[in-house]
Formats: structure tokens, C-alpha cells, sequence
């Protein structure tokens, strides 16, 4: 041991008396996480703000900051706190030039009839937004004219962002096609001959339109061409992710990217772009919470219910097969748009009746040419409106109606159908088999009244009659197709 030894004991023994660190108040708290995780923000979006700007766009939002924190934060992320810290990046530099630059160019389909349209495309390289100018067949000087003053009229007030359009030297882009952008101090640049990289972004595009369209698509004339061209670009434009905006739409090319959120407690929906030929997703529902979950309103909770639908099925002796099936949209869900769009409806399917939708499918089932005895259902499709067009159609049927359904007996005598069961001599009654189903074999008592018809301008009709199943409420209307006396009609099982 060497003096030097001794006297750092002791001093260091001094020091631990005297020490007061654990007495000591803290000093001024840290900036909260979210203040930190904004500032850097801010500093990075903007490379030449220095650590005195940035404080002052948070005095601005209301939060009020020393300087020498904001300086100090800056310095932690390893971001230099002066001025200009670094030059713009070329992706920085592109994007901002890209901003008011737009390209043109036409695509080519031929169609069915091996006629050849054309269809002329516009680009914005910032967003990557396309736009649809027109389709002819025909595209001569006065028609490109008219389609870029279309598509200044359609772009509005954003047109006085663009400052370059971007052409190649086809014989379609004419001087009267420049004239009218240049009248709106919009610079033409025309590419060199046989360089399609020079107009690299608009040739991407068409390509992306014959990869994921025309290669996959036949085109049968122009309006065809437009629908298709239409109902694509607002896939593109909406819900088509880029690489080049960061794997973000179109639409969203001035936000943000949204929040991340865990999909395992969300509901993923699909639906389908130019009937099933590609399909965007969306989410659905949020996660549920306990208490403060809100309320669903009723086309919200139908959507998201399993869906009824009216179904037509055909049925011989040796089986039966589904040959046609429709959705049922009750009136409030119709009316109700944005659950609509969300779901996927058609806007084609609008409210209808259950009976209107079986009519439907019956009508399309006899225009395909099939054919039927009869037509049979519960009460649901028991209805005069359905039973007459039934009968319009040439065929018989057995459909329920109910209980308190009136019918007037032979007689003239006007009751309930449940009541008019009572009218029926026990020895009226058969018994008759329905065929298995998942307790067993089905056995029901039929007997049959006859009854005046009901769904003719006179009341009479050939073949009508009211027949019980044996224990139910519901009565069956029957109409055979033949003639013959009402009351010589067999009730079909």
C-alpha cells in the first residue's frame, strides 16, 4: 500500500458522507414522447429548418418549448440542429419536379370485330392519378383538340399547378392539340423519335393497362371500351397501391401513410373491380369494445349479417338442382349508399320484394326455356301478385298462404283459410309421404276444398283448390294446369 492509496480511501469516504444525491429534486422533466417523436418529424420532412423554426411551428400548434430542448432533442436523433444540414436526395428532388409535370399518350385495342380503338391516357407524375380523355376511332386533329380541352375542364383548378406535358411525336398530337395547353402557360416537351423511355411513367401506365386489362379482357365496341376504362381507373386512382408513392394509392399521394393497425381484430373485406377480373380489400369493422362499442344501425348490422337470399330450385323425380339464386336487399339497406359501396352491391340491385325477385327468377328461368308443372313455395310467396303471374306463365302451383288469409268456399261462404280447415270431413283427409329429412321420414294429412280464385279479374279459374297438411296452420293454394272439376284436383305432395 502506497500513501497515494491511503488518501484516495479517505478521500473518496469524505465525499460518500457529504453526498446528497439521493435528497436532491429532480431537475426539469423530459419533453413527452410524442413532443419528441413530432420534432424529429418536422425536422426531417424539412431539411433546411433549423432547430428555432421547428420550435417555432410548435408554438404555432399551441405548445410552448425553450429552444435549447428543441436543440437538444435534435441532437439525440443525431440530426444536426443548423440550417441546410443536407442537401435535397434525388428521391426528394424528382418528387418535387414531378409536381407539375403531366404525360399523354394513346393505347390501342382492337376489339371483337377486329376494329382497332384508341383511347387517350393522361398522366400526373406526381400523384400518379390517370385520366381518361377519350376513346375514338378516329383520332384526327380536331378530336385531340377537343379531348385536351375536355380534360382541362375535367382537371379544373388543378390545371394551374401543371407547368409540362410531356408528348411523344405521333402524328395525333397536332399543333391545335398544343395550342391549348400552351394557352394556359403549359410548356410542351415533345420526346425524341423511337424513345419510349423518355416518356417512361405514361408507357408504364399502358402497360399496366394491357397486363392487368386488354390481355385479359375482349373488347366489343367503344361503349364497351369506355365502361370497362372507366370502372379500371377508379380502381387505379382509389385502391391501387404504388411502389412509387410508397405503396399508397393515388388518392392518398398527399398523406400520410395510415395508422398501422393489427388485422387479427379487424374484418377484411373483397370486392370485386370488372367482375372478378382483379379485387381490392378494405376493413370492414373496428375492434370491438367493451363498453364504448356503438351502436350498429340496421343496414350496418345487415351487411354484416349473414345475407338472405331468394333461391329457385328445379326438381324432378330423380333429383333437384339450383338453377337460380337473388339477392334480397330489404328498403332500408338499398337506400343506405355508403354501406352499399362498402358491401359491394351492384348498383344495378335496388329494392324488390321477395315475390317481385322469385317473378324474376321465373321469368328468366322460362326465357332460358325451361319448364315447369308447377311452381311451389311457402307463405312468404303466396301473394295474388305471384300466384297471377304464375298462371300467366302457363303453369300450375302450391303455395302457401297465410292463416288468415280469406277464401270464400263454393258455397260462397267467406272464411279464414286456418278456419275453412274445420270444414273437412275427417274421411277427407290423406295421409301422404314428403320424403326424409334430418328426424326421419315426413308424413303429412292433405285434404282439399274447393275455393274461388283469388288472383283473377272475375274469380273464376280452372283447377283451384285450398289443401291443409295435417297439424299446420298454413294452408297450401293449389292450381292444376288441366281442366277438369275444382274438386277432382289432386293437391301435389
Amino acid at each position: 500500500m502506497t500513501p497515494a492509496t491511503l488518501l484516495a480511501w479517505h478521500q473518496r469516504l469524505v465525499a460518500r458522507k457529504w453526498d446528497y444525491t439521493s435528497r436532491r429534486r429532480p431537475g426539469r422533466p423530459p419533453a413527452a414522447a410524442a413532443i419528441r417523436k413530432l420534432v424529429i418529424r418536422i425536422a426531417t420532412d424539412n431539411p433546411g429548418w433549423g432547430h428555432r423554426r421547428v420550435q417555432g411551428e410548435l408554438v404555432k400548434l399551441g405548445h410552448r418549448i425553450a429552444a435549447s430542448t428543441m436543440w437538444q432533442i435534435l441532437h439525440a436523433a443525431g440530426i444536426d440542429p443548423a440550417p441546410r444540414r443536407t442537401g435535397p436526395t434525388w428521391k426528394q428532388f424528382l418528387t418535387a419536379q414531378a409536381r407539375g409535370v403531366i404525360a399523354a399518350d394513346f393505347v390501342h385495342v382492337d376489339t371483337v370485330r377486329l376494329q382497332r380503338l384508341y383511347a387517350l391516357i393522361v398522366i400526373e407524375h406526381g400523384t400518379r392519378r390517370v385520366h381518361l380523355a377519350g376513346i375514338t376511332a378516329h383520332p384526327d386533329s380536331a378530336w385531340t383538340a377537343q379531348a385536351a380541352r375536355n380534360f382541362l375542364m375535367d382537371i379544373g383548378q388543378r390545371a394551374a399547378s401543371v407547368r409540362l406535358l410531356i408528348r411523344d411525336r405521333a402524328g395525333q398530337f397536332t399543333g391545335s392539340f398544343d395550342a391549348v395547353f400552351t394557352a394556359d402557360d403549359i410548356r410542351i416537351l415533345a420526346s425524341s423519335p423511337q424513345a419510349p423511355r423518355a416518356n417512361a411513367i405514361c408507357e408504364r401506365i399502358i402497360g399496366t393497362l394491357r397486363r392487368e386489362l386488354f390481355d385479359r379482357l375482349l373488347i366489343v365496341n367503344e361503349h364497351h371500351l369506355r365502361q370497362v376504362l372507366t370502372e379500371y381507373l377508379r380502381y387505379y386512382n382509389t385502391a391501387r397501391p404504388h411502389r412509387a408513392l410508397g405503396q399508397l394509392t393515388p388518392a392518398q399521394a398527399d398523406t400520410r401513410p395510415p395508422e398501422p393497425v393489427n388485422l387479427a381484430d379487424h374484418r377484411v373485406r373483397r370486392k370485386q373491380v370488372l367482375g372478378g377480373l382483379t379485387h381490392e380489400y378494405y376493413i370492414a369493422a373496428l375492434p370491438p369494445r367493451a363498453a364504448t362499442e356503438k351502436r350498429r344501425s340496421a343496414p350496418e348490422s345487415y351487411f354484416r349479417a349473414p345475407q338472405v337470399a331468394v333461391t329457385l330450385t328445379y326438381a324432378t323425380g330423380r333429383g333437384h338442382a339450383l338453377i337460380g339464386r337473388a339477392l334480397y336487399l330489404p328498403g332500408g339497406c338499398a337506400a343506405d349508399e355508403e354501406h352499399r359501396e362498402l358491401a359491394g352491391v351492384p348498383e344495378e340491385v335496388m329494392f324488390a320484394s321477395k315475390p317481385q325477385l322469385a317473378a324474376g327468377l321465373l321469368d328468366r328461368a322460362h326465357a332460358l326455356g325451361i319448364r315447369a308443372a308447377f311452381v311451389a313455395g311457402d307463405e312468404v310467396y303466396g301473394g295474388r301478385e305471384l300466384r297471377r303471374g304464375i298462371r300467366q306463365r302457363g303453369m300450375g302451383y302450391v303455395l302457401a298462404v297465410r292463416a288468415n288469409h280469406a277464401v270464400t268456399t263454393g258455397s260462397g261462404r267467406t272464411v279464414a283459410a286456418a278456419a275453412a280447415a274445420g270444414l273437412i270431413p275427417a274421411r277427407a283427409w290423406h295421409r301422404m309421404r314428403t320424403g326424409s329429412g334430418t328426424k326421419g321420414t315426413r308424413h303429412y294429412d292433405w285434404a282439399m276444398l274447393e275455393v274461388t280464385s283469388d288472383d283473377t279479374p272475375d274469380g273464376h279459374g280452372e283447377g283451384t283448390a285450398c289443401c291443409w297438411p295435417g297439424g299446420t296452420a298454413t294452408p297450401a293454394s293449389c292450381r292444376s294446369t288441366g281442366a277438369g272439376h275444382p274438386g277432382r284436383s289432386r293437391c301435389p305432395s
